[in-house]
């Protein structure tokens, strides 16, 4: 299958098409963690996709289609992108619509993610601490750090600036979180309690999570 800009000609056994684009369906609003540990799968949560021409998502890794899956409902659906044999290192992946209808184009969101060794290091916090002043950690090289249960605030720009910080691993609830603490730190994902202030603002502010 071949897909040609709106307007070009292609040639096929002394055929020609020409090739018209009625519309583009949006890429999907979609979530997943930014770092996975080695061996495991990606799961992408992808919101309703809009338009009435297909609900079929494509999630394509380094350039290839890795997985793809009918989206229904008002509240989406998940795709598992199975990607446990990669090494570590940065993936480009990309999320995007596909249309069931002829002349519709699909829309792709290119975005990249972060797969760590299971044995990165940790920096773990001492379990004394209970706030973790402004910008106590930006521009942290560490891959993995570990937030004792003793927290109860994090506050501006504490993890900010973190290019390779992966998994911010909460021990407890999380607590006080200011929104601009984990900015300009593309590969963070948390490992926290289910229903934890964590979890709750990683919802918010579009961060990975999982429960550890």
């Amino acid at each position: 299958m071949a897909t040609y800009p709106d307007g070009e000609t292609a040639r096929s056994e002394d055929v020609t098409y020409t090739v018209t684009v009625l519309g583009e369906i949006p890429a999907p609003a979609y979530t997943m963690p930014r770092t996975i540990y080695s061996g495991d799968t990606l799961q992408v949560h992808v919101g309703a996709v809009e338009g009435a021409h297909g609900s079929v998502v494509l999630v394509k890794v380094n350039g290839e289609i890795a997985a793809y899956g009918q989206i229904e409902g008002e509240n989406g659906g998940d795709i598992t992108v199975d990607i446990s044999a990669f090494a570590p290192g940065v993936y480009d992946v990309s999320v995007g619509s596909a249309s069931s209808t002829q002349g519709y184009r699909g829309g792709m969101v290119d975005t990249t993610v972060q797969v760590l060794d299971r044995n990165a290091p940790v920096m773990s916090l001492p379990a004394s601490l209970t706030a973790i002043e402004q910008e106590a950690f930006c521009g942290l090289p560490a891959r993995v750090v570990s937030v004792p249960a003793s927290v109860t605030a994090i506050g501006s720009r504490a993890f900010a600036d973190c290019a390779s910080l992966g998994f911010v691993i909460f021990e407890g609830d999380g607590g006080s979180i200011a929104g601009d603490a984990f900015t300009g730190s593309p590969y963070v994902t948390f490992l926290c309690p289910d229903g934890s202030a964590a979890a709750r603002y990683a919802d918010a502010h579009g961060i990975g999570h999982r429960p550890r």
